[in-house]
C-alpha cells in the first residue's frame, strides 16, 4: 500500500469489505485523524464501541499485518500533514481574539479536513456525470436546501439545465417521473439530522436507476447507499448546526472543472 493511499482504501472499502462494527472504526478514524495517531488498540475500540479483535481485524482487513503497523501508517500520514505548507498561512486568525476569529478557524479546518480526505478520483468521476448530464436535479431538505439551490444556480450559469427539488416543490417525486436515466442525474445534499425525505427520494432514484450524486458528511449516511458517486464535506460547527462552508468550497470546485474545457469537450 502507498503511504498516502490509506483514507482512500477506507473509503474504496467501506461498503464492500466492512461489517458495521468495522464500519464505526472507520467513521472514527476518518473523522478524527490526529487523535487517532495517539490511541492504543484498547482505546480505540473504547471510542467505537467495538473489542480489540475488531480493530486488529480492521486493520488487517486493509492490508496490514495488524494494528501497529496500521497506527504506524497513520503517524506517517500525520506527520506528512505537519510539514506540509499551510495553504492558510498569514490570514492572522487568532481562535481566542473574538468570536469571529474563532468561526473562521473552525470554518478553515473545515475545509483543509475537507481537502485533505479528497478522493482526487472520485471528485473527477463526480465531475465528470454532471458535465455529460442532460439535467441535473439538486435535492436538499433543511439547511441542506440552501445548498442545492446554489448548486442548481451555479449550474444554469454554466449553461447547464437544473433544478432544485427541496421543500418548496409540493411533489419531488412527480419532477423526477419523466426524467431519463441515460441523460439526468440526480445530485443530493445531505446532512444531519437525515431527512426521512432525502432518503425516500434516494430510493425512488435508485429504483429509476438514475445516477445518483451525493456530498455529505461521513460514509455512513443513509444516502450513500444509493449514491454512484460521493464526496465528504466537514461541517464541524461552533453552533448547533452544520456548516455549510467545506461543502460550498467543493460546490465552486467542481464548477470549475465543469468550465474547464477538456472536461466540457469529454
Amino acid at each position: 500500500m502507498k503511504n498516502d493511499d490509506i483514507f482512500s482504501r477506507i473509503l474504496e472499502i467501506y461498503h464492500s469489505n466492512l461489517t458495521s462494527a468495522e464500519q464505526r472504526i472507520a467513521d472514527y478514524v476518518l473523522n478524527h485523524p490526529n487523535e487517532s495517531v495517539t490511541f492504543s488498540v484498547t482505546t480505540l475500540a473504547g471510542q467505537t464501541g467495538t473489542s480489540e479483535a475488531t480493530v486488529v481485524r480492521f486493520a488487517r482487513t486493509l492490508g496490514f499485518k495488524g494494528f501497529l503497523d496500521f497506527k504506524a501508517e497513520l503517524l506517517k500520514r500525520a506527520s506528512r500533514a505537519l510539514s506540509a505548507p499551510n495553504p492558510f498561512e498569514g490570514t492572522n486568525i487568532d481562535r481566542e481574539a473574538s468570536s469571529l476569529h474563532a468561526v473562521a478557524a473552525q470554518e478553515v479546518a473545515n475545509i483543509s479536513d475537507t481537502l485533505t480526505r479528497i478522493d482526487r478520483q472520485e471528485y473527477l468521476n463526480f465531475a465528470s456525470v454532471l458535465a455529460k448530464s442532460r439535467y441535473v436535479f439538486t435535492v436538499g431538505f433543511g439547511m441542506s436546501a440552501i445548498l442545492a439551490k446554489m448548486a442548481s444556480y451555479q449550474l444554469r450559469l454554466l449553461g447547464k439545465r437544473s433544478s432544485e427539488l427541496s421543500e418548496s416543490i409540493a411533489s419531488p417525486q412527480d419532477e423526477l417521473a419523466f426524467s431519463d436515466p441515460a441523460t439526468d442525474c440526480v445530485w443530493f445534499f445531505s446532512f444531519p439530522p437525515y431527512t426521512e425525505a432525502t432518503m425516500a427520494l434516494a430510493q425512488m432514484v435508485e429504483t429509476q436507476k438514475l445516477p445518483c450524486l451525493l456530498i455529505t458528511d461521513r460514509r455512513h449516511a443513509p444516502v450513500a447507499k444509493q449514491a454512484s458517486h460521493v464526496l465528504y464535506a466537514a461541517n464541524e460547527n461552533i453552533l448547533p448546526t452544520n456548516s455549510m462552508t467545506a461543502a460550498s468550497v467543493l460546490i465552486m470546485g467542481l464548477m470549475n472543472e465543469l468550465s474547464s474545457k477538456q472536461l466540457l469537450n469529454a
